[in-house]
């Protein structure tokens, strides 16, 4: 695993712990413990941060002009496992399982004492890397507007501020006889 994976490891694999607790336990009891919202909120924002960071990725590739597939693979590439899914579900289902011990820790509960947990996780690790890889072409789509509203932008504002400054007069309009450039005003008394 390297190291510009892991944030997007650890947001999912916590996604798949915090989806896994919910399914399991419901709303008998709070996740985190006492902490429950705000460890929720945290993992939401990582997972919004990472959808930001791959449409960025996307947009401001080194080569502009990428292909929905290029795209695609890109980001692909840049998830755990390195584009396997096999692999990446592997990774999703281990990481899950320790985030779920370590929640149920948070919580003060025995972390596996609940047997069907290594069950539920690698199931929900299956669905997220799934929805993880249908979420991939659309955020390439959204990434690949994105650079070509940039690109647009990038061509029209020369030309436009061209335009704006041939629009524009020669000099103040407001001249008169008497006026003196380059020198201060008369005292006033």
């Amino acid at each position: 695993m390297s190291l510009r994976r892991l944030p997007a490891a650890i947001a999912l694999a916590i996604f798949v712990a915090m989806t896994a607790h919910a399914a399991g336990f419901g709303t008998s009891h709070a996740l985190g413990g006492t902490h429950g919202s705000e460890l929720t909120g945290a993992a939401l924002a990582a997972l919004a941060l990472l959808l930001v960071a791959a449409v960025l990725l996307v947009a401001f590739a080194k080569p502009r002009h990428l292909t929905r597939t290029e795209a695609t693979s890109l980001l692909v590439r840049a998830l755990p496992g390195s584009g396997s899914l096999t692999a990446f579900v592997g990774l999703l289902a281990v990481g899950g399982i320790a985030a779920f011990a370590g929640l149920e820790a948070l919580e003060g509960h025995d972390p596996l004492a609940a047997g069907w947990v290594l069950v539920l996780v690698p199931l929900i690790a299956v669905a997220v890397a799934l929805l993880v890889r249908v979420l991939v072409g659309r955020l390439a789509d959204l990434g690949l507007r994105l650079a070509a509203l940039a690109g647009d932008l990038n061509f029209a504002v020369p030309r436009l501020s061209m335009l704006a400054a041939s629009a524009a007069p020669a000099g103040p309009s407001h001249i008169s006889r008497g006026v003196h450039r380059g020198r201060a005003p008369p005292p006033q008394a």
